[in-house]
């Protein structure tokens, strides 16, 4: 005979079926339940962390603020103290527009003129074009006071007439101002530099430019070394590559976050 298998029981087969799929599904909904919830945390958190964030930096406004009230209103010797602390801090600690609309403020009510001539300068500073332009006439022969690691870079350089991996960014050279022979020096430093880098034609631009003591507070151009910035991960080995074009070191290349892709800085800002 042969073995009679037992019926499908469609019924109860049709349930687990229905159970298992429910089952699933739960467990789809929870995931991105739990998946909703970690991002709405991390989104109010970052809101909490903005208005925190905004919140201070409303607060140290103010304090600059009414340090330049305080500074307008002195006379004689306590006028030339206030205006000289409320210009760092206003470098330091604000950002634009409100900036430079306390150095207007701060250039128009002070009766010091070696303040007033720092001010001006930081105006010429900031009213410079930061877009590409033509890179300043050349000081002269740049010498040999570079070193052999310069000269391994510099030479494919000069054969091709492109910079390479540099191609297509935008270099400021910046050299701190200092005392009179320490800005000199940083200066023939700075056109040093550019000199290297001319025979990239217009493949790259760049700019010298001096950096007011002033200027030298604000968070993007504080620096107190020969080093090169960089604003994004992508752009270390045209920083490196630029760095050992020019003679500076390996390890002062550094990422600054300045939203300003495709832009290099240089600091000649040492002793």
């Amino acid at each position: 005979m042969t073995p009679q298998t037992e019926p499908i029981e469609w019924g109860k087969f049709a349930w687990e079926m229905t159970k298992g799929i429910a089952m699933a599904l739960a467990a789809i909904f929870s995931f991105a339940a739990n998946q909703q919830s970690s991002h709405n945390a991390e989104a109010l958190s970052a809101l909490k962390f903005n208005a925190d964030t905004q919140a201070q930096r409303a607060e140290l406004d103010i304090k600059v603020y009414e340090l330049v009230e305080k500074a307008l209103s002195a006379e004689g010797p306590a006028a030339k103290g206030h205006g000289v602390a409320a210009a760092a801090l206003i470098n330091a600690l604000t950002m634009p527009p409100l900036r430079s609309q306390l150095l207007n403020a701060l250039s128009a009510g002070t009766q010091d003129p070696e303040l007033k001539k720092q001010l001006d300068e930081m105006q010429r500073f900031d009213d410079q074009d930061v877009q590409p332009g033509a890179s300043p006439a050349a000081a002269g022969p740049p010498g040999r006071g570079l070193s052999r690691l310069i000269d391994l870079f510099v030479a494919p350089v000069h054969a091709q007439g492109l910079p390479g991996l540099l191609k297509g960014y935008r270099i400021d050279i910046f050299y701190c101002e200092g005392q009179k022979g320490v800005t000199d020096a940083r200066q023939k430093h700075a056109q040093i530099a550019s000199d290297t880098l001319k025979p990239a034609g217009t493949a790259i631009t760049v700019k010298v430019r001096n950096l007011p003591t002033f200027v030298q507070a604000r968070p993007e151009f504080k620096s107190v070394a020969d080093e090169i910035e960089f604003n994004d991960a992508k752009e270390v080995d045209a920083a490196r590559f630029l760095a050992a074009a020019i003679g500076i070191r390996p390890d002062a290349v550094r990422r600054f976050d300045t939203k300003t892709p495709g832009y290099l800085k240089v600091f000649y800002c040492g002793s």
